[in-house]
């Protein structure tokens, strides 16, 4: 929105100009899409999407006229190329962002350097602030999450990579992550019939 990118002029120039934009903001829900609504994915959209291009709007000229090498940094998910039910807003969000980067670094070749982070799962508190039916938080660390990677970690992993000169970085993939990739892929339509197991699975589990 307007306001959004006039704050982010603000503080590009309170600061004296930016060489490295991070875009990390974001949140996720837990529920299908007939529960949770278009509102749940706008909301989500706007934050794990939307935001972030306004962010780049306002910042990448300014970046390329500094020209000290400029680097863009979006943090995705896994979840940008493995959609999971339940998930519907927060999958499609990181698909967007995903897809974005792609064709930004094709038209910045050269220009400005476009990162896309894409990890598996890390513990932060990404479920328990999940939004679920009604907006209401999840309230929650799904057992996935407490067993993911240390964002300490993480940080240093994606900075590592990224001074390697990777533009693309798959973090913390367990062999079952890499499967369903390549699952995906060569045999989208078993990828499909998993999840739609998974999703029978989780509305069992439901009170």
């Amino acid at each position: 929105c307007v306001n959004r990118r006039r704050k982010v002029r603000e503080v590009v120039e309170e600061v004296g100009g930016v060489d490295v934009i991070v875009n990390n903001a974001g949140y996720s829900q837990r529920g299908g899409f007939l529960d949770t609504g278009a509102d749940v994915v706008r909301g989500i959209t706007e934050v794990n999407y939307l935001a972030g291009v306004d962010v780049l709007d306002a910042s990448v000229k300014g970046m390329i006229s500094r020209g000290n090498g400029p680097v863009v940094v979006w943090v995705g998910s896994v979840q940008g190329i493995l959609p999971l039910p339940g998930r519907a807003g927060y999958s499609g969000s990181k698909h967007a962002v995903k897809g974005f980067c792609g064709s930004l670094r094709a038209e910045l070749d050269g220009v400005v350097r476009v990162v896309t982070v894409n990890p598996g799962y890390v513990n932060t508190n990404l479920s328990v602030n999940a939004v679920t039916a009604g907006g209401a938080k999840h309230g929650r660390k799904d057992k996935t999450t407490a067993n993911g990677m240390d964002p300490g970690v993480m940080v240093r992993k994606v900075l590592d990579r990224v001074e390697r000169g990777d533009d693309e970085i798959d973090v913390n993939w367990d062999s079952k992550t890499r499967i369903a990739v390549w699952l995906k892929f060569l045999w989208p339509k078993k990828y499909a019939d998993f999840m739609v197991t998974r999703w029978k699975k989780e509305k069992k589990k439901e009170p």
